[in-house]
């Protein structure tokens, strides 16, 4: 009598099977290829707009640094002591040294970076100009360290050099000069505030600009959700420029000991980060969760944005789990997150909404053809998927606002009576279909 269960030795083989057949990528019948004019014509589209993005952050950067020239004109470059100037830019390459080292020794967990407080430091003790430069050449030259490319380098750069001499100019233009050689005052810390909320604002909206020509999507989406997850860390880290400031006012020794504050200050927020992080992703996929695939809906809903709801359910899965164990199942699972996530554009949302579910939000502008098109590669993605003789396949359900709802919870009910109506019929895509909207 032979056991339901596999034999160990089945199941490592099944196991190694997972990955090596796939690398065939064998097509899913009713799988069609993607226009490749289509996705030619967005590449160049986003290219086009990425080169002029770069010239304008450039042109942007270099009248930036005419402004804080001329700010800088009759004062002493590296304010009234070059030492404290010298003391807070190392700190500032210790930072950046920091995050090389993690990157080189290949840690990805989420880092909160102090380097921005050492930067407002720099600004508040020495000229604009002695400040703005420091910066960008150490912050530049940490981009080389990790490896970036050239224009990704260039960019970053450049939007540093933005976002600080904006806060240079609010100081100015509050009359405060150098920081550094006034006390701590409610006016100065009140500018001071307004600097650093100004430098943040800036950074963070630039980011979202860069991100949202690559990714195709919302630059107001991305510039929420940047500040969302950051803006708290970094108030708390800028609070503490002016400590760093006035510290050095008293003894440049003072200084030597702020990298070990700002370190665990951002650890801290790292931490905490991380923390939110896992609250909203799924631990074995590294995809996000139901939570965070219905605080997107709604929120791209809420935009009025145009967006498609893509449910996928595996065909063929229980079977794995129950001939293998659920050790294979996990394998399963994680390779079908990775080409799933191949599969879609950087605009794309791929959640892990169930035991076997996934999840695609196809935002913006989605069309029912667009998700189709996405349903389809995702299907080509998954093909020939398999452990030892069993097979995975998926069946998708499709929905999109306002066709066919304008609500999160309609809209998520439309694409899964459509899941199950592919899955029942089995023909792998499904549009769901109403002669009425909900």
């Amino acid at each position: 009598m032979t056991s339901g269960l596999a034999s160990r030795a089945d199941r490592g083989r099944a196991l190694r099977r997972v990955t090596r057949k796939g690398q065939a990528q064998a097509r899913h019948p009713s799988a069609r290829p993607v226009p490749q004019r289509l996705t030619s014509d967005l590449t160049i589209v986003q290219h086009d707009r990425m080169s002029a993005y770069i010239v304008a952050v450039v042109v942007a950067a270099v009248s930036f640094l005419a402004l804080d020239t001329g700010f800088s004109l009759g004062q002493p470059l590296f304010g009234r002591s070059p030492y404290e100037f010298a003391l807070l830019a190392g700190c500032l390459v210790l930072a950046q040294l920091q995050m090389s080292f993690r990157r080189v020794a290949g840690q990805r967990d989420i880092q909160v970076s102090p380097d921005g407080t050492f930067m407002l430091a720099l600004l508040l003790c020495a000229t604009p100009l002695a400040a703005v430069v420091a910066s960008a050449v150490i912050f530049g030259g940490g981009d080389v360290v990790r490896g970036y490319a050239r224009h990704k380098a260039v960019v970053n750069t450049g939007q540093l050099v933005v976002s600080l001499s904006l806060a240079s100019v609010v100081l100015h233009l509050a009359g405060l000069g150098l920081g550094g050689g006034r006390p701590l005052s409610f006016w100065w810390l009140a500018a001071f505030a307004v600097a650093a909320s100004v430098s943040a604002a800036s950074n963070f909206l630039l980011t979202a600009v860069a991100v949202s020509i690559t990714a195709h999507t919302s630059a107001l989406r991305v510039f929420k959700e940047i500040a969302g997850g950051q803006l708290h860390h970094e108030t708390l880290l800028a609070s503490l420029a002016p400590i760093i400031v006035a510290a050095g006012d008293r003894s440049l020794w003072l200084i030597g000991l702020m990298p070990v504050a700002t370190w665990a200050v951002g650890r801290s927020s790292s931490l905490a980060h991380a923390q939110g992080h896992d609250a909203t992703h799924d631990q074995l996929t590294k995809l996000p969760n139901r939570r965070y695939c219905d605080n997107q809906l709604t929120s791209a809903v809420e935009a009025h944005e145009r967006v498609a709801v893509l449910v996928l359910d595996l065909d063929g899965f229980k079977a794995i789990n129950d001939r293998y164990g659920h050790q294979a199942g996990d394998q399963v699972l994680i390779e079908v997150a990775a080409r799933l996530r191949s599969a879609c554009r950087a605009s794309d949302t791929v959640a892990r909404t169930g035991g076997d579910e996934f999840t695609l939000l196809a935002t913006p502008n989605a069309t029912v053809e667009m998700a189709e098109h996405l349903a389809r590669r995702c299907l080509e993605a998954l093909g020939g998927l398999a452990v030892g003789n069993l097979r995975v396949g998926a069946s998708i359900g499709i929905a999109v606002t306002p066709d066919h709802a304008r609500s999160t919870t309609a809209l998520l009910r439309c694409a899964d009576k459509a899941m199950y109506e592919a899955k029942r019929d089995r023909r792998g895509i499904v549009v769901y279909r109403s002669p009425t909207r909900v």
